[in-house]
């Protein structure tokens, strides 16, 4: 009844759904909702007591690919204000946790409005004045005119409806182009279930045996092969082990080849894994570890590596088991994580920083590559859809299927987030879950020769992740209450800070001009404390990377047209300082310590003038996060991030701790040294399927 009715009543409102006019019982006026929130309600009309998934709200109510969590979150948001409804306390909306959303208020179907009726003594009979005829020639013109202005109108609407079909018809082309063969995955299924880390699953061509990596909980850097019979479900382990396990290439349909270090020592490798695994034999040497870098073509195997001296990335080829430099990369490049191949071109993931990414296209011709993608985060998802498009990251936790032929994204639904090592199988998602764990926070107090204290910070169950200390305060990062929010430690008095209706991407915290600025997205911004306000500082710069305070001056590097430079926010404007600076630290008497993509020793400036520290760390090998420095030290983690090592300053002497388990990030705020740790889980490899 309700999908015919044009004029409802629920709660204290009435409602035309036909335009989406809404008036209050108390109220004369009435307000009419924007398209959106119209679709919107009337689905939720349409379907009122049943649990309706985002997934299911997007794809109907937004069109399949259309929109986005953030956008169903704002309009949720917007419905309800506009209904006077609460999201703890529903008359309207229930939010289910993990479920979706419900229509809650009974829905009634009311007649529709007559129209006043006019007294009979007002009917009044309307005199019509005779019109005069003019002269022959004058009521001519006027015809003349109307039947021109008559033809120019019907000229004009059926040009403008012509052009409304022909713009309704590409569009709909390319929707339909674009979405047709994009399933929605609604059911994940554990394929392996085996205690600690299974990663970087890889099927056989008969889709019988799968092959993926395995690591005790306990020993992270302990990995093994294993082979899974997908009949019996039956796991076979290789009786080697490596410290570091590349994915693996099929060779044929029994052996296989990767990269793997084994004793300190890089090298690719061929083993028979099928019926049974045979012992691994060396093919040759490597300088440099890369996970995802290396492909197997018909009669060769490409493969990414790393200049020795200069750390700069290379393209190699292995072929009549001879090895042949193809292309030596930009030297300002920091890594590059992924490769794929097909019909002779190479498709990678550069990691052109810290936090920057793009996706290049390489013609194996000429050795020209071209960037076909920017991402102002570390991108690190890259596989083949089909034959036009590539599985690639639509942001840090959501994928999307990339053409090549067109450039347009279609985004994979809700499900699909927290996943790694995504690769298509016909119709069905081959995957590991989860990509991230809960995180805590912890406090390192160290003492000479002694292994350190590590005490937990205000544990949750949820994800802890960045720290600033101030006297007696502690801010940091926590998904407590849902999405990431800002909040403060005060004397032992916990509370929020922010409330972000949408996942935002905070990356830094930091205490500048008497008051607390967050980065977010590369941006950054002063928080009011007093009204709980953000207010950027400047737009934003694009290849804009680590901030840093220093003798309360505001310095950053970015990555502009010439290359990587260091910047100072000085007279209200960003004025550059140094070039080919890739990081900046705040060190020793408040003098700024420098990384350059040129060389890996620390350098000073001081006054002006740059002198070496005396200390080598390869940027290419520290991530930004696992480096923090004071006025008296400088800390960083090594090996795989289980090793602590300080430097300290004044002395030149360096110490080093091994962890009991690895860290993700070292904040070091007001003297104290923190950390971010993730949780041990188990990690399995899944299947997605779609919906039926």
């Amino acid at each position: 009844m309700q999908e015919t009715a044009e004029y409802l009543s629920f709660g204290q409102w009435r409602y035309l759904r036909s335009v989406g006019k809404l008036q209050h019982f108390d109220a004369q006026e009435s307000l009419t909702l924007e398209p959106r929130l119209h679709k919107l309600l009337n689905y939720f009309i349409d379907h009122s007591e049943l649990v309706l998934s985002r997934d299911t709200l997007l794809a109907d109510v937004w069109g399949e690919g259309a929109g986005s969590d953030e956008a169903l979150t704002r309009a949720i948001a917007a419905l309800r204000k506009i209904l006077q409804d609460s999201r703890t306390q529903p008359t309207y909306i229930a939010t289910l946790s993990k479920k979706g959303y419900c229509w809650m208020a009974a829905v009634k179907v009311e007649q529709a409005p007559e129209a006043p009726a006019i007294p009979a003594g007002e009917l009044q009979p309307v005199a019509v004045e005779p019109v005069e005829q003019d002269q022959p020639s004058l009521l001519h013109w006027q015809w003349q005119r109307r039947l021109r202005l008559k033809k120019a109108r019907h000229i004009w609407v059926s040009s403008l409806v012509l052009l409304l079909f022909s713009l309704g018809f590409v569009f709909l082309f390319n929707q339909m182009n674009q979405k047709a063969s994009l399933p929605r995955y609604l059911h994940m299924t554990p394929l392996s279930a085996q205690d600690g880390t299974e990663r970087m699953p890889l099927l056989d061509n008969l889709q019988s045996i799968l092959l993926y990596q395995h690591s005790q909980a306990e020993d992270e850097k302990s990995w093994r092969w294993a082979v899974q019979q997908l009949n019996s479900m039956q796991v076979r382990h290789d009786s080697v082990a490596y410290q570091q396990l590349s994915e693996a290439n099929w060779l044929n349909a029994q052996e296989i080849v990767f990269r793997a270090v084994q004793q300190g020592k890089c090298a690719f490798w061929r083993q028979q894994v099928q019926p049974v695994f045979g012992s691994a034999s060396t093919l040759f040497s490597c300088h440099y570890f890369v996970e995802k870098g290396q492909v197997r073509m018909a009669d060769a195997l490409l493969w990414l590596d790393k200049e020795p001296e200069t750390g700069q990335m290379q393209l190699w080829q292995w072929k009549d088991h001879r090895q042949q430099l193809l292309l030596g990369f930009p030297a300002d490049w920091r890594d590059i994580s992924h490769l794929l191949y097909r019909l002779n071109k190479a498709y990678m993931l550069v990691q052109l920083g810290y936090s920057q990414s793009m996706l290049i296209e390489l013609d194996l011709g000429s050795l020209i590559w071209r960037e076909l993608k920017h991402f102002d985060f570390r991108a690190d998802q890259l596989a083949w859809w089909d034959e036009q498009e590539l599985l690639i990251n639509h942001g840090p936790d959501r994928f999307a299927a990339l053409s090549l032929r067109t450039g347009n994204e279609r985004v994979f639904g809700e499900l699909t987030t927290n996943l790694a090592d995504v690769s298509r199988v016909g119709d069905s998602l081959l995957a590991v879950s989860p990509k991230e764990s809960v995180t805590d926070l912890l406090q390192l107090q160290w003492a000479e020769r002694a292994q350190p204290e590590v005490h937990s910070f205000a544990p949750s169950n949820r994800v802890e992740t960045l720290m600033l200390r101030r006297p007696g305060q502690y801010y940091f990062m926590s998904e407590r209450s849902g999405l990431p929010q800002l909040w403060l430690l005060d004397n032992g008095v916990l509370r929020q800070l922010t409330s972000f209706t949408s996942k935002v991407r905070v990356e830094q915290l930091l205490w500048w001009q008497q008051q607390l600025w967050l980065v977010i997205e590369q941006r950054l911004w002063s928080w009011d404390e007093k009204t709980g306000q953000l207010t950027p500082l400047f737009g934003a710069r694009v290849g804009a990377e680590h901030f840093t305070i220093c003798d309360d001056k505001l310095y950053w590097t970015e990555r502009d047209a010439v290359g990587w430079a260091l910047f100072q926010w000085q007279d209200n404007q960003a004025t550059k300082l140094l070039d080919n600076t890739v990081n900046v630290l705040c060190g020793p008497q408040q003098n700024l310590v420098l990384q350059s993509y040129h060389h890996t020793q620390l350098q000073l400036l001081q006054q002006g003038k740059l002198r070496d520290l005396g200390l080598e760390l390869d940027w290419r090998r520290v991530d930004r996060t696992q480096m923090v420095s004071d006025e008296q030290s400088l800390f960083w983690l090594t090996e795989q991030a289980t090793v602590l090592n300080r430097f300290d300053w004044q002395s030149k002497q360096t110490q080093t701790w091994r962890l009991p388990q690895p860290l993700q990030a070292l904040y070091l705020s007001e003297g104290e040294l923190f950390a971010e740790q993730a949780r041990t889980t188990d990690v399995d490899v899944v299947w997605l399927h779609p919906e039926l």
